[in-house]
């Protein structure tokens, strides 16, 4: 809390009472404005941005995050008395996601109350599951539709020219705020699981999945791909067999995941002689994906540039090094236990692996024109690091990760094929 750089400490549990109190009653009084009295919504507005202002120095780091997204936006609106349509639509929308708050606020009132009953309880399922609909789709579905991909938000107006501010703000609030929620999705996705799936999260329920989730991969492709291949050598099947060669090694490693699970348990050595091909062939293969697709893209937008260069280079760098990081532990008899492997001793190959991969595929998305395609595209990233990160599935999590990259595949090819169709081939 900001308040303590002053010397002043107040009780956690009185800040967080008075935190959540000024919560509710400010987004009631916003829901109210939104959806009855339209004729108080400037009032709301300069409400909202005292209480933000003054919470700012109570909350945590994440909150923290949220009040400045949320002043970024209405700093502006007030400061060049931003009343175009556009201005209006975009601050009435991003109120209307403090929704989910009212539920939010409600829960840590019942759970703090010191009373039990079957009264209390119900309603704290109805706030639950009100809460995690009302999140869902304010913070992240109407969101994402009515404001992150709506050409008409990102729309400019000429009286607004004499200071970039409000067009820096508009951006980075949009952007922030869309990025927190989907991070605190992750949260409450992780509580999620963990309450009601645990009995299956077995790493061997994984590895048996992943043996077949790759060759999903090469279908998307040949479906997505196939109405626009006039010829037999046409460019999309570089692609297609990048994805290809992914699917054969992936399924290889992960049976040899699979096989090693059974027999030994989660505490087998990764970089065994026994085990070491198949690891390696699969994260080479990867980077071999990962060019081809950006190859692929190039020739459909009928534009190579010298990136292509750097990225034969950089992934050509990376899948090597991996190579030789894998092989010296082995040589060395360096234990990488499975039961580790998507935690810290990771990080190194993570880092190595997919740094080449994430500039490739923002590559790929700057070479490419749409506003719906580029948001899908970076929003897929932006959630596979989420998960990578977070694990949202613990033992499971590398299964949500290719469903991910599921996503993604589709995305990358309609790219492909739309930009090839904006240059008219």
């Amino acid at each position: 809390m900001f308040i303590q750089l002053f010397g002043f400490n107040p009780p956690l549990n009185v800040v967080t009472y008075y935190q959540n109190a000024f919560s509710l009653t400010v987004s009631l009084l916003s829901f109210a404005s939104l959806i009855w009295f339209p004729n108080i919504f400037n009032t709301v507005c300069k409400i909202i941005a005292v209480q933000l202002s003054v919470d700012i120095l109570f909350a945590t780091r994440e909150y923290c995050i949220h009040h400045v997204i949320g002043l970024l936006a209405l700093i502006p609106y007030f400061l060049f008395n931003m009343q175009d349509d556009i201005s209006v639509y975009l601050i009435r929308q991003g109120i209307m996601i403090e929704t989910s708050t009212i539920f939010y606020t409600l829960i840590f009132f019942l759970e703090n109350a010191k009373y039990k009953s079957i009264a209390k309880t119900f309603l704290l399922s109805i706030c639950r599951s009100a809460f995690l609909y009302t999140f869902v789709k304010y913070r992240l579905v109407d969101f994402y539709y009515q404001i992150v991909i709506n050409p008409d938000c990102y729309q400019w107006y000429p009286q607004f020219d004499i200071s970039y501010i409000p067009l820096v703000c508009k951006h980075a609030s949009i952007t922030g705020m869309f990025a927190l929620n989907l991070y605190w999705f992750i949260i409450i996705l992780k509580k999620t699981y963990k309450a009601l799936c645990n009995p299956i999260n077995r790493f061997e329920y994984g590895e048996y999945i992943l043996q077949y989730t790759a060759l999903g991969n090469s279908y998307i492709a040949y479906r997505v791909y196939s109405p626009y291949m006039g010829s037999r050598f046409h460019y999309y099947w570089f692609d297609i067999i990048g994805l290809s060669l992914v699917s054969i090694t992936s399924y290889y490693y992960h049976r040899s995941n699979y096989e090693s699970l059974l027999s030994n348990g989660d505490q087998f050595d990764c970089v065994d002689r026994s085990r070491l091909k198949p690891f390696i062939r699969d994260m080479m293969s990867i980077h071999m994906r990962v060019f081809l697709t950006l190859f692929t893209n190039m020739l459909a937008a009928n534009r190579l540039t010298y990136w292509i260069y750097l990225s034969f280079i950089f992934n050509l760098l990376g899948a090597f090094n991996i190579k030789r990081v894998l092989t010296a532990m082995s040589d060395r008899k360096d234990k990488f236990t499975y039961g580790e492997i998507h935690h810290s001793h990771n990080q190194q190959l993570s880092i190595m692996g997919g740094v080449p991969i994430i500039m490739d595929t923002l590559y790929l998305i700057y070479n490419s024109d749409g506003l719906y395609l580029r948001c899908c595209n970076l929003t897929i990233i932006y959630l596979i690091v989420l998960v990578t990160a977070m694990k949202p599935f613990y033992k499971l999590n590398h299964t949500l990760v290719h469903i991910l990259l599921l996503i993604q595949t589709y995305y990358i090819c309609k790219t492909n094929v739309y930009v090839a169709n904006i240059e008219g081939k």
